[in-house]
């Protein structure tokens, strides 16, 4: 499906995105697609350190909006003090409780009774405040997302479509379209209840999600998602139409040159101290939980494995626990990271690499369902993938043939499924860099995703190709 050039001149769209749209390639690829399309493009951001207010991306406005987190920070120091107070009077009771038990005590005179009773109002206080831990954070951004609302207003232009991103930029985006008579599109990028913070949030606070984004989805005039599995998840969860799949797949890479790029930038750029033919493999993207990280270290321990070299890079709250093992005697000049690289020269990166691994855990149903970028991003660099056996990602690589599925959980089947692609005959290996090439180039690319989105604006706001 594709759009021709110029079909929404004289359109405005204006996006809202919770973040400060620096590094967000989902939605700064739509706004750059809607301009080239014709539509005079704004994006509501969220202000950030050392950024400009206001800035042109291309042909795409920018403008930063500071918000105000002083009810969630309220909120998370008020919890953090109930914890110590309820920590510190636990603690003072210890000793004694000690004490007692030394002496062979068995029955507690009377008025342990006291401490008793206020051990019990401790752990229930320490249990008010577990729950309220987690509502505060919601708390919060709800408060960030109402003050962020009002203090863009006067920078927002009247538009013809309003595009909210994930459920936190959805509700402004509703507003605006309310008041200005527009058009309403929400962009889901993930399952947001089941996803993150959320999936983890007491029964309460998920529901209460889930009715606000199910609110939302069923007052849009489209629903914009990130794949097939997701999209079918929230039309059968929130009894809504099939919402559009827009896979966040990269642009088409040197298609001047279907032939899988040579580069080797960990060895020349970063100066990595790996022998000239040792196989590289590589993990990219978000150093957090669930994704698969402790995994890839415990496989590259696996004797599949031992004449290969992992490297991870980009960045995240578990860096510093990847240095340390990094750092282990039996990892020693075997694992490396590297810094996250600008989005321009990532795809560089990951073409240095032999294989790219991608074992996501099935923590929650977002990521059961989810494909993450770094699939696209090795298609498009001609490196070979192993992710895991979830229902996208099998798709992805059963209809193109670029890799192998494995259980995630299984560091022996992660080493096992990277080392039978390491071990192939080189012409076996070539030919499969060569599909992985072929797939990005031909379907799983931006331009093709895009054409999903500009023929859903198409209908929105009535241009000659609406019902095409």
């Amino acid at each position: 499906m594709s759009a021709t050039p110029g079909i929404l001149v004289g359109r405005r769209v204006c996006m809202f995105v919770l973040n400060d749209c620096t590094r967000d390639s989902r939605v700064l690829r739509e706004a750059a697609s809607l301009a080239a399309a014709g539509a005079e493009v704004t994006i509501i951001a969220r202000r950030g350190e050392g950024l400009p207010d206001q800035e042109m991306r291309g042909p795409v406005r920018v403008v930063r909006v500071a918000t105000r987190a002083s009810l969630g920070q309220a909120a998370g120091e008020g919890d953090a003090v109930a914890r110590r107070s309820g920590a510190g009077f636990l603690a003072r009771q210890r000793p004694r409780l000690e004490r007692w038990r030394a002496l062979g005590i068995r029955e507690l005179p009377a008025y342990l009774g006291v401490r008793t009773w206020r051990l019990a109002f401790v752990r229930t206080w320490q249990l008010v405040f577990y729950v309220v831990s987690h509502l505060s954070y919601w708390l919060g951004m709800t408060f960030q997302v109402l003050t962020w609302t009002f203090k863009a207003g006067r920078h927002v232009p009247a538009a013809d479509v309003y595009h909210g991103h994930d459920l936190t930029g959805v509700g402004p985006a509703w507003w605006f379209a309310r008041r200005h008579r527009a058009r309403l599109v929400y962009d889901s990028h993930e399952l947001y209840p089941e996803s993150g913070r959320a999936a983890v949030a007491p029964r309460f606070t998920r529901r209460v999600l889930t009715a606000i984004d199910r609110w939302f989805m069923r007052r849009a005039d489209a629903v914009v998602t990130v794949n097939r599995s997701i999209a079918d998840e929230m039309a059968r969860r929130y009894r809504i139409e099939q919402p559009v799949a827009v896979m966040n797949c990269p642009e088409r890479w040197r298609s001047d040159d279907p032939e899988p790029p040579t580069f080797d930038h960990f060895r020349q750029t970063a100066r990595l101290p790996i022998a000239p033919g040792t196989p590289i493999v590589i993990y990219q993207g978000g150093f957090r939980p669930h994704r698969g990280i402790e995994q890839i270290v415990a496989a590259l321990l696996e004797p599949e494995l031992r004449d290969a070299v992992g490297v991870f890079l980009g960045y995240g709250p578990q860096r510093d626990w990847i240095s340390a093992q990094a750092a282990r005697p039996d990892l020693a000049g075997r694992l490396f990271v590297v810094d996250a690289v600008p989005p321009d020269v990532l795809l560089e990166w990951t073409a240095s690499a032999d294989v790219t691994i991608s074992p996501i855990q099935h923590s929650t149903l977002n990521h059961w369902l989810s494909s993450p970028n770094k699939v696209f991003e090795s298609l498009a660099a001609g490196v070979p993938i192993v992710a895991s056996d979830f229902p996208e990602m099998a798709r992805i690589i059963g209809d193109t043939g670029a890799g192998v599925v494995c259980d995630p959980a299984d560091p022996g089947a992660i080493a096992r499924a990277t080392a039978g692609i390491l071990g192939a005959d080189p012409a076996d290996r070539a030919a499969l860099r060569r599909r992985c090439r072929a797939a990005a180039l031909d379907r799983y690319n931006w331009e093709t995703e895009a054409g999903h989105l500009l023929a859903t604006y198409a209908v929105l706001v009535g241009t000659p190709e609406a019902g095409a």
